[in-house]
């Protein structure tokens, strides 16, 4: 036992291949894209997100889940997500942009000015502005294919130097933030049973959804 921590797209991976699940004790995504983005800041300004709590599968017990991401064909989860399915569930909703779950279609566009170094949700103020930047493209698109330069020289007055540093160092740091960061987990052995776990599920969530930042 104890506390290992993980790169967030490891566990990420492990989620969209059917290997860390939910119990069906745990209630529905509920996290507001307001608090999604609480979340995507805090990790960027690198405080602390808290502790992922992670249940081993027990051997030979069956036990209603759910699955975190879409539908996949791998169901061999190896755990259950005991405390943090709020958080895992934002991060892979901010990493793809879309979720479906259970039928239900959600949906995140999250900005970042690099230059200010501040997140928004898309609004008109910031639409088609060339300092914002949609978060689910940094992470998965070359950042060259999503930097224009020629827009930033003539609009904002920025020179190659400025843009180097405020703008790409900036953008790599948050892409690297949101995939090589490590989250903490503790691991729940398998030798629990589900009413213990039911146990810990209740006192681990009796706090509500709020994010302390």
């Amino acid at each position: 036992m104890g506390v290992e921590e993980i790169p967030i797209q490891d566990l990420l991976g492990k989620i969209e291949r059917g290997e860390i699940a939910l119990p069906d004790i745990q209630r529905e995504f509920v996290w507001k894209n307001t608090q999604v983005k609480d979340l995507v800041e805090a990790i960027y300004r690198k405080n602390p997100v808290g502790l992922i709590l992670l249940w081993e599968k027990p051997y030979g017990e069956d036990i209603p889940t759910v699955f975190i991401g879409e539908s996949t064909t791998n169901r061999q989860y190896r755990e259950l997500v005991i405390d943090g399915q709020q958080r895992l569930t934002s991060l892979l909703l901010v990493h793809k942009g879309k979720l479906v779950r259970n039928g239900k279609e959600r949906e995140i566009k999250l900005y970042f000015n690099p230059i200010d170094e501040e997140f928004q949700l898309e609004n008109p103020k910031i639409r088609n502005k060339p300092q914002w930047f949609n978060v689910t493209q940094i992470i998965n698109e070359p950042l060259t294919t999503i930097v224009n330069r020629d827009r930033l020289r003539n609009e904002l007055n920025l020179t190659d130097n400025e843009i180097d540093k405020k703008i790409y160092n900036r953008l790599e740091e948050l892409k690297s933030q949101l995939t090589k960061e490590r989250l903490p987990v503790f691991r729940i052995p398998s030798n629990k049973d589900y009413e213990e776990i039911a146990k810990i599920f209740v006192n681990v969530n009796s706090k509500g959804t709020r994010i302390r930042i």
